[in-house]
C-alpha cells in the first residue's frame, strides 16, 4: 500500500543521510495513512514514531517529543498500557524530555516504561535493565 511503500522510501534517505528528505516521506506516509484509516491506528503511530525519529536525528526534541506523544496515545488506546510498544513508546517520549533539559520528567517516563517491561518480562530481563540505566543516567 502507499503509506508502507512511502515510510520505505523515507527510511531509504534517512539511511542515505538525506533526513530532509526522510522526513517528507514519512510526514506523506502519515497524511496517507490518515486519510485511509482514520486517526487512531497503528499505521498512524508507526509514521509518528518515524516522524519523531528524524527530529530526534535533527535535534528538533521537541518536535520529536510531540510525534512521540502522539504514538504513545494511540498505542495506548489501541493496546492498552501493558503492551511492549507502549513501553518503547514511554522511552522515547523521556529521551526526548531528557534532551530537553527536563530531566525529572524524563525519569517519570522511564519508571512507567520500566514498569510495563517488570509486568511483561520479569525484573532480570534486558529491557528492564535498558529502562533502569535510562533512569540512572536521567
Amino acid at each position: 500500500d502507499v503509506p508502507t511503500s512511502l515510510l520505505g522510501i523515507g527510511n531509504v534517505f534517512l539511511n542515505l543521510g538525506e533526513t530532509d528528505d526522510a522526513l517528507k516521506m514519512f510526514e506523506e506516509a502519515l497524511q496517507s495513512q490518515q486519510k485511509r484509516v482514520g486517526y487512531e491506528h497503528m499505521g498512524v503511530a508507526a509514521c509518528s514514531i518515524n516522524i519523531g525519529n528524524v527530529y530526534t536525528n535533527l535535534e528538533q526534541h521537541d518536535q520529536a517529543f510531540a510525534k512521540y506523544e502522539s504514538a504513545l496515545k494511540i498505542q495506548t488506546k489501541l493496546l492498552g498500557e501493558g503492551h511492549q510498544l507502549v513501553a518503547a513508546s514511554w522511552m522515547n517520549c523521556g529521551e526526548s524530555l531528557i534532551k530537553l533539559g527536563k530531566a525529572e520528567k524524563g525519569c517519570e517516563y522511564f519508571e512507567k516504561a520500566m514498569q510495563i517491561r517488570i509486568a511483561l518480562y520479569g525484573k532480570q530481563h534486558k529491557e528492564v535493565a535498558k529502562s533502569m540505566q535510562s533512569i540512572g543516567n536521567g
